[in-house]
C-alpha cells in the first residue's frame, strides 16, 4: 500500500510549505536591484551561481526520489519502480521528443511575442545585462548553470511542490495551487522586469501542461534547457 496513503493531508501540506518557503520564496524577496546589478564581480556571476545552482539541482534530484519511495512504498520498491521508468521505449521516446519539441517551439514563440510587445512600447525597457562568458571557464559554468537551473525550476515547480500540493489539499483546490505555482515561478524573474514576468507566466504554464501530458519533467527538462541555450546563444550573437 503507498505510504501517501497513509500520511494525512496536513502532514503533507505542511511539508508543500516547508518546501516552497525554503526554496520558491527566497527568490520573489529579493530585490529586483540587487538580482540585476550589472556591477557584480564576473567570478560571483560564472562561479558561484552555477554552481550553487548545480547542488540545488542534486538536492531536488534525491527529493524526486524519495518522492518516487513515497509513492512505491519502500526504498526497494521506489529504485524498481524508478528503474522501471527509466525504461525508454521507442514510442515513449517518439512522443517525448514530440513534446520537447513542440514547447521548445512554443517557449520561442511566447519570446517573440513578448520581444514584440517590449518593441511596441507595452513594457519599460529592461536594463539588466546578462552574463557572457569571456573564458572556457566561464562558459563551462555558465552551461553548468544553464543546464542545472533549468533543472532546478522543472524539478520544483514542475513536480516536487505539485507532488506535496495534490497530497495536502483537496482536488477542488488544484486550479488554487497550479495558479499560484506559476504565479510565484513568474514573480521569481520579477528582476528582469514586467516583460519577462509575463514572458515567465505564460513559459511556466505551457512547461506545467507538457509535464502533467507526459507525466514526467524529462520533455520540459528538455524544453526548458533548449529556451535557456537558445537565450545564450541570442545574446552572445547580438
Amino acid at each position: 500500500m503507498f505510504i501517501i496513503a497513509y500520511m494525512k493531508k496536513r502532514n503533507c501540506a505542511i511539508v508543500f510549505a516547508a518546501i516552497f518557503i525554503i526554496f520558491a520564496l527566497p527568490p520573489l524577496l529579493i530585490s529586483p536591484a540587487s538580482r540585476g546589478a550589472s556591477d557584480a564581480p564576473a567570478s560571483d556571476t560564472s562561479v558561484s551561481y552555477p554552481v550553487t545552482i548545480f547542488f540545488h539541482a542534486c538536492f531536488f534530484a534525491c527529493l524526486m526520489y524519495l518522492n518516487v519511495c513515497v509513492l512505491a512504498g519502500s526504498l526497494r520498491s521506489g529504485w524498481l519502480e524508478l528503474r522501471k521508468r527509466m525504461e525508454v521505449k521507442k514510442s515513449r521516446f517518439v512522443l517525448d521528443s514530440g513534446a520537447a519539441l513542440v514547447t521548445f517551439g512554443l517557449l520561442c514563440c511566447i519570446f517573440a511575442l513578448m520581444q514584440l510587445a517590449l518593441f511596441l512600447g507595452f513594457f519599460p525597457e529592461s536594463r539588466h545585462v546578462f552574463y557572457r562568458p569571456d573564458s572556457v571557464g566561464g562558459w563551462i559554468y555558465c552551461l553548468l548553470g544553464l543546464f542545472a537551473a533549468a533543472f532546478n525550476e522543472e524539478a520544483l515547480y514542475r513536480s516536487i511542490l505539485p507532488f506535496w500540493a495534490s497530497a495536502g489539499f483537496a482536488p477542488r483546490f488544484r486550479p488554487v495551487w497550479e495558479c499560484a505555482l506559476v504565479v510565484s515561478f513568474a514573480l521569481g524573474h520579477r528582476y528582469l522586469g514586467p516583460q519577462a514576468c509575463l514572458n515567465a507566466a505564460l513559459a511556466g504554464a505551457a512547461l506545467r501542461v507538457c509535464a502533467i501530458k507526459r507525466k514526467s519533467i524529462l520533455p520540459s527538462f528538455v524544453a526548458h534547457s533548449a529556451y535557456n541555450l537558445f537565450l545564450l546563444v541570442l545574446e552572445t550573437i547580438l
